[in-house]
């Protein structure tokens, strides 16, 4: 699902035509930290050597996949910021790709740690404590979001 939401990004990249110096960085860097997290989950799970060799083959080539889309959409349309219909396509990325990240977040990723922890449901003060700091730093990181 992440390796979506990054060749989401990298379609959107492409469409606006946008070769940023920054935006490669930003690219590299996330690029390096999210195969480090994945590599400590594929690590952890036990999986057999097919399905790692697998998921190591598709992190490494979703990106480039979602780039090479992005240039074969703006190579046969073009890109045109006072276009609608860019902008509608800009808007159905994003919108998608948030929708992705926001499901992980709450459905896989806090659920489990919230609802299937035997320290959380033995402290009542510590799961409400811990749903404070999951609202402050929701609202926190959408306040930061703002300028983003």
């Amino acid at each position: 699902m992440v390796r979506k939401k990054e060749s989401d990004k990298s379609v959107k990249v492409e469409i606006m035509g946008e070769v940023d110096l920054v935006k490669v960085k930003q690219r590299l860097v996330s690029q390096i930290f999210e195969g480090m997290g994945l590599g400590g989950c594929i690590a952890q799970a036990g999986f057999s050597f097919g399905t790692v060799a697998y998921m190591c083959f598709m992190f490494a080539v979703t990106t480039p996949m979602g780039i090479v889309l992005g240039m074969i959409i703006f190579s046969m349309t073009g890109y045109d910021d006072s276009n609608p219909n860019a902008l509608i396509m800009e808007g159905l990325l994003g919108s998608l790709s948030s929708g992705v990240l926001v499901y992980m977040g709450l459905v896989d990723l806090i659920a489990a740690d919230f609802f299937h922890n035997k320290f959380m449901s033995s402290a009542s003060w510590l799961k409400k404590a811990s749903f404070i700091a999951l609202a402050l730093g929701s609202t926190s990181m959408s306040i930061l979001a703002l300028w983003a």
